[in-house]
């Protein structure tokens, strides 16, 4: 059984509780996303700075 307490009209804003681990998965998302890029620059400029890279051309 169950009780409704309160219903939200199509446009309103959902209350914050609802909506914390999303926003929560998200910036976690985010953050995840920004460190791979970083790593990824990093370790390219290093195989730059150490000459130590290839270059391949994909195949039509």
């Amino acid at each position: 059984m169950a009780k409704v307490t309160d219903v939200l009209d199509v446009n309103d804003v959902a209350p914050l509780s609802f909506i914390e681990p999303t926003i929560k998965q998200v910036l976690l998302s985010r953050r995840k996303l920004d460190y791979l890029r970083k790593l990824e620059t990093e370790i390219i400029d290093e195989a730059i700075k150490e000459k130590e890279f290839e270059v391949y051309e994909q195949g039509e």
